[in-house]
């Protein structure tokens, strides 16, 4: 009786597992929705910045940037991809189990890695997903990755880096809304540059 059990769990789980649809790059521009994940600074270097702002970056800014990128950007997103975009809040709520000090975000391989960590609650579809790699202040730039993935066997599907810059300094370099806005003028500059050019950049091969 216990191993007809098994084998019914094991053939409904398989079933289930062989239902779930895994998508290609090929899948990028004719799918109709697109599972949005935010902007991850999980593992982003942060260069020549002091330790009490580099803490303020990855904790109120991590939430501050999503929170705003949701009011004023996702409209233009939706614009952008042509698609219904869906927000997901799994990565921002999962951004402390998603550090990984060894990380240096060199090539494609180390987002890959970075995105198979995800803990998601959807099971398929694509999903975006805006990693910073650093913010730098001595060049004064953000460089970042859109990064398209396949949900069910988190896949990245599509990676292009992109840089922000900005001619502005901090409004006062001891107060946080000074670093504030720094940092936000650089990162959606590189989103705007990606949301720009998507049409370009994304082509069927």
């Amino acid at each position: 009786m216990k191993s007809l059990l098994f084998t019914a769990l094991l053939l409904s789980i398989l079933g289930l597992a062989s239902a779930q649809k895994v998508y290609t790059y090929k899948d990028i521009v004719p799918i109709k929705t697109i599972m949005f994940y935010g902007i991850d600074f999980s593992n982003a270097e942060i260069i020549f910045e002091s330790p009490r702002h580099q803490k303020i970056i990855k904790h109120r800014l991590y939430d501050d940037f999503n929170d705003e990128f949701l009011t004023d950007k996702s409209d233009k997103l939706k614009k952008c991809l042509d698609k219904q975009v869906i927000y997901q809040e799994d990565i921002q709520k999962q951004r402390e189990s998603l550090k990984d000090t060894l990380l240096k975000m060199a090539d494609s391989s180390d987002y890959q890695k970075v995105v198979k960590k995800y803990q998601l609650t959807e099971k398929e579809g694509i999903g975006l997903v805006f990693i910073v790699k650093c913010l730098d202040k001595r060049h004064q730039r953000v460089e970042l990755c859109p990064v398209f993935f396949d949900i069910a066997s988190k896949n990245v599907l599509w990676i292009r880096k992109t840089i922000g810059k900005g001619r502005n300094g901090p409004l006062e370099d001891r107060d946080p809304s000074g670093l504030d806005y720094y940092w936000r003028i650089r990162i959606f500059h590189g989103i705007n540059k990606f949301m720009k050019n998507y049409s370009d950049v994304i082509q069927i091969q």
